[in-house]
């Protein structure tokens, strides 16, 4: 059995080759059996379908005030249990992280 964005895809396809777009909510009625999940997730592909470019108007990761703390590194807690591993010491940093020792706690 397909899962529900493969369904969708697959409904939204064939949606779109329909030359009449007034059509659509009768046939995705009709295309989803009733499965309002499966409705909402077609729809949304219809509507992004008929808003090309739309995808600009909001941005993609936040405001500019969230992209200010990617210059300051972020850093853990020595003794902080992350999964199976326990920070032991930071033993280096740079451009892009910060290193440390850890002992694992837990087999994998």
């Amino acid at each position: 059995m397909k899962s529900k964005p493969q369904q969708a895809k697959v409904i939204f396809v064939k949606l779109i080759a329909l030359e009449v777009s007034g059509d659509w909510d009768s046939r995705l009625d009709e295309a989803c059996f009733g499965d309002d999940e499966l409705r909402d997730r077609v729809n949304a592909l219809l509507q992004a379908h008929t808003r090309p470019g739309s995808f600009l108007d909001q941005p993609a990761v936040g405001t500019a005030s969230s992209f200010a703390k990617l210059d300051q590194p972020h850093t853990a807690e020595i003794g902080t249990q992350i999964g199976p591993y326990k920070l032991i010491e930071q033993i280096g940093e740079g451009g892009m992280g910060v290193v440390y020792l850890a002992s694992q706690r837990e087999p994998v």
